[in-house]
């Protein structure tokens, strides 16, 4: 019976397994600044990733 009752967890975790990650930072020359293209190196693996 426990086993039902951890693949119902699980399959209703995975159902619902939308992520949202926010990640911010600032000024940091010259990996990472508004002036330069995609913001920096950093900022454009993160986006891209």
């Amino acid at each position: 019976m426990k086993f039902l009752y951890i693949a119902l967890a699980i399959l209703t975790l995975q159902a619902n397994a939308e992520i949202s990650i926010t990640l911010s930072g600032g000024e940091w020359p010259p990996f990472v600044s508004e002036e330069l293209k995609y913001y920096g190196v950093t900022p454009r693996l993160i986006t891209d990733v």
